[in-house]
């Protein structure tokens, strides 16, 4: 089986995985970036008062069980699991052709100009291909709170609701935010590229040049650690990504919410919910990339036992 399409398959399988497994973080860390717009909603209903008067230890994820169930935290999950499965796919296949020859070239490591540029040329196509899928997963999870009341719509329902709206553009909502972000996988993907070169080198000098494989722990960690830098350096832009996704037309550009989340909160607004986008982002990524290192495993060791 090509390498490239190898590499295709675990990233789907391994981000599907990771994603069932954090999910209710998923929205949890979305709803806190939309919030906004359902806090003016609240004001001009005159219910503001009303539903500020919670416990201090209320989270979103126990507010959004108490109020919808076990089914709002994973409101969504269908077309979340799609999304993450093509996304992955385009990205994986994307980035092992793109880095294949750089490998061959370095020895089999990517320097931190190769890992990058392979990060950027991925996360680009994999970006316009699937930002439909991610708007419309953001309509899933954020109606009811939009939309006190009315009940979640399926895929079906959001596509239209969307199009009714914002016509074809509306599926290509936070596009610009969304390219912008391909600094985070680039910066992810980079760290962990040169986290796992340092620890196997650190090995290698330690067994005196043997062979150094990494760990199903190392691999975790090392996927942790990689993402925790990456969205902490770019968390702004996951919030306006989110909040443009979101469909909250009191952002028609990005720009335009950069600008009145700055005036309305200042500096601090852009950094609002990063805790458990912290959490969720950092979880998913390690068993992102703990899937993926076991699913090819499993998958060449059938191929290998095929040829034999």
């Amino acid at each position: 089986m090509n390498e490239s399409v190898l590499q295709s398959i675990a990233g789907s399988v391994g981000g599907m995985g990771a994603m069932c497994i954090t999910y209710p973080l998923v929205i949890a860390s979305t709803r806190d970036a939309v919030a906004d717009k359902q806090k003016a909603v609240a004001k001009v209903e005159g219910e503001l008062e009303k539903k500020s008067k919670k416990s201090p230890y209320d989270s979103t994820i126990v507010k959004i069980y108490t109020e919808e169930g076990l089914g709002g935290l994973y409101a969504g999950l269908s077309s979340s699991l799609f999304g993450i499965g093509v996304t992955n796919a385009v990205y994986y296949f994307a980035y092992s052709l793109s880095s294949e020859s750089a490998r061959a070239a370095g020895g089999g490591q990517l320097t931190v100009k190769q890992s990058i540029l392979a990060g950027l040329i991925a996360g680009s196509a994999t970006t316009v291909i699937t930002n439909p899928l991610w708007v419309v997963q953001s309509h899933q999870s954020t109606s009811t709170l939009l939309h006190p009341g009315s009940p979640r719509p399926s895929i079906p329902d959001s596509v239209r609701a969307i199009l009714k709206v914002d016509g074809p553009g509306g599926l290509f909502r936070g596009l610009k935010a969304a390219l912008i972000l391909v600094t985070n996988p680039v910066l992810q993907y980079t760290a962990f590229e040169q986290l796992k070169n340092l620890l196997l080198a650190q090995r290698r000098k330690g067994k005196g040049g043997a062979l150094a494989v990494l760990s199903d722990l190392d691999i975790f960690v090392l996927g942790a650690l990689a993402k925790l830098f990456a969205t902490s350096l770019s968390y702004p832009l996951v919030l306006l990504k989110s909040r443009l996704q979101s469909g909250s037309h009191a952002y028609p550009s990005l720009s335009a919410a950069l600008l009145h989340i700055l005036r309305k909160d200042g500096p601090g607004g852009l950094y609002k919910g990063i805790t458990t986008k912290l959490l969720q982002s950092v979880l998913t990524a390690s068993f992102l990339f703990l899937g993926h290192a076991k699913v090819l495993e499993v998958v060449r060791k059938i191929l290998a036992a095929k040829a034999a």
